[in-house]
């Protein structure tokens, strides 16, 4: 009996560095050896990321850059000023209420946008409707603070390291 399986992705690849711009291979990310330390990589259609885990030098192997490495064209100011302008005027600061808004690639406009997505709560919307569609799409998650909220520099638990700005999941 022949067998016609289609090998399943490799979820997270283990490789050393060959050149300066190996491709990523891995579905979700990959550990990267190379001259200039180990890093842990990832990519989608809009952007691969490449993070350092340790900057320790690694003779005879060659560096890799650090950062995102957009496929597409920057965000532009506008699109950030649309979000900050929903934010203030949909929730006063006396009628706070924390909001989700999601930046995505539309591939039939060819442009980012970006959408508030919270589900409908008393005081917060900050858990997104995953049952839109451009939540399947989004690059970048982020939400609103009430005024006076201490925000800490570190990721809290369920925050995904590899992801845009402490985003969901590339």
């Amino acid at each position: 009996m022949s067998s016609n399986l289609i090998a399943p992705p490799r979820l997270v690849g283990h490789r050393i560095a060959g050149g300066e711009n190996d491709p990523i291979d891995a579905a979700l990310f990959e550990y990267l050896l190379a001259g200039n330390g180990l890093f842990v990589r990832a990519k989608r259609r809009e952007f691969a990321v490449a993070l350092p885990l340790s900057v320790q030098k690694v003779s005879g192997l060659p560096n890799v850059s650090t950062g995102i490495s957009w496929a597409k064209p920057r965000i532009s100011a506008s699109l950030w000023q649309g979000i900050l302008s929903h934010a203030q005027q949909k929730h006063t600061s006396s009628d706070f209420k924390e909001e989700v808004y999601l930046i995505y690639w539309d591939r039939v406009l060819s442009e980012w946008r970006w959408r508030a997505s919270g589900r409908e709560r008393n005081w917060a919307s900050t858990v997104a409707d995953d049952s839109m569609p451009e939540y399947a799409e989004c690059c970048i998650e982020l939400h609103t603070h009430p005024p006076g909220a201490f925000i800490s520099a570190e990721p809290t638990i369920g925050t995904n390291w590899v992801s845009s700005g402490y985003s969901r999941s590339l």
